[in-house]
């Protein structure tokens, strides 16, 4: 295949990105946004890589079944289009399948004998959000469209709880604001809001304290996770890395277990943590991808039976020298945002001797391809 060549084809998948997965017939595989699997058209190479390109559909011949209009009229892969809601041409229960597959391939590919339970689709698909991160130069306040650097300008977003709906209303009444444009080489600001933001505190380019962000699916993974403690012995220790603001870790101190350690490297998040003043719980500054983390854990906190995990999309860097500092570990409940870490962390785990004793996957945000995944493992 060449640049521009047209070609037609037919979507067997979809990517981790969310791109429709198209084969050239000279079996070169393509990306595509705006497909879906099931779609048939005709298909125009607009970059080449060594082992696959990007094409764009030119010519929709046969349309997939799992295709609906998207209510949002800022949805698309133009310029000035939104590039959040990628998947919002797609019905919900075809995304569901879409991210249940993926995480059973992504299981096959590291070649785990284990199963997924069916993923939990999010009792709202509309209005979920608690937080989002805005982007403004100044003039315009909204998004970022797909694929480019550049403000893609919302009026409104209907994935946002109605909260913050108000506060992105009230934020683009106030453009234009000469003092939110942005310092060269930077193409904006970020204004972080969730359920608790007020101009008055507004504050550019500062994070505000983790959250999970969708409160109905964060209140079905607390229930998880305090189902599956429920049973330990209250005599254990508990090892709680990447604790945040202490979400999870409430949910850890209510089963009375004899110590708990929550370490969390971000200051805000620790402060938050610390104001809640649980009992029996021992937060700890760390930096959970630097070498001497453990090392540092382990003089404040020196044995622990459960772990309980929930990193950012990185992943756990240090798992060996983790279950070497703690190797009375028994239990681990691994809670992740991403995929493809997940599964290299899971493999790791398995290694060294635990096995998966329930994986479930779950679905914290409608319209996108990112999926929660959580899993018990006992050694």
């Amino acid at each position: 295949m060449k640049l521009g060549e047209i070609f037609e084809g037919r979507v067997r998948g979809v990517s981790s990105d969310g791109l429709g997965v198209v084969e050239a017939p000279d079996r070169r595989v393509f990306f595509a946004p705006a497909t879906w699997t099931g779609d048939v058209g005709r298909f125009q190479v607009v970059e080449l890589k060594r082992r696959h390109g990007i094409a764009k559909l030119v010519e929709m011949i046969e349309a997939s079944p799992s295709r609906v209009v998207p209510p949002c009229p800022h949805h698309g892969w133009g310029e000035k289009n939104c590039g959040g809601c990628v998947w919002q041409f797609a019905s919900y229960e075809a995304q569901l399948v879409a991210k249940q597959d993926r995480v059973e391939q992504a299981l096959r590919r590291a070649r785990l004998d284990v199963s997924a339970k069916p993923i939990l689709p999010s009792p709202k698909i509309y209005g979920y959000r608690n937080r989002a991160q805005l982007k403004t130069d100044g003039d315009r306040i909204g998004f970022v469209e797909l694929g480019a650097r550049r403000i893609a300008e919302v009026e409104d977003c209907l994935v946002l709880s109605e909260s913050n709906r108000k506060h992105l209303r009230s934020l683009r009444s106030e453009l234009p604001r000469r003092d939110w444009k942005p310092r060269p080489p930077h193409p904006w600001n970020f204004i972080d809001i969730d359920e608790d933001f007020s101009n008055a505190e507004l504050v550019l380019n500062k994070r505000r304290p983790f959250r999970q962000a969708n409160t109905e699916q964060n209140v079905v993974m607390r229930e998880w996770l305090a189902l599956r403690i429920s049973a330990l012995p209250k005599e254990w220790h508990v090892l709680e890395l990447f604790a945040g603001s202490g979400n999870f870790t409430e949910i850890v101190c209510a089963h009375g277990f004899a110590a708990i350690c929550a370490a969390e490297v971000v200051d805000e998040a620790l402060v938050a943590l610390r104001a809640k003043n649980l009992e029996g719980v021992t937060p700890v500054a760390a930096d959970l991808f630097q070498d001497a983390a453990y090392a540092r854990i382990k003089s404040v906190f020196p044995r622990a039976e459960l772990l309980v995990l929930d990193p950012p999309r990185d992943g756990l860097k240090d798992k060996a020298g983790l279950l070497a500092t703690y190797p009375e570990l028994r239990a681990i409940a691994s809670i992740s945002c991403d995929v493809a870490t997940f599964t290299r962390d899971l493999t790791d785990f398995i290694a060294a001797g635990f096995k998966v004793v329930e994986l479930q996957p779950l679905d914290q945000f409608p319209h996108t391809p990112h999926i929660e995944i959580m899993a018990w493992l006992e050694r």
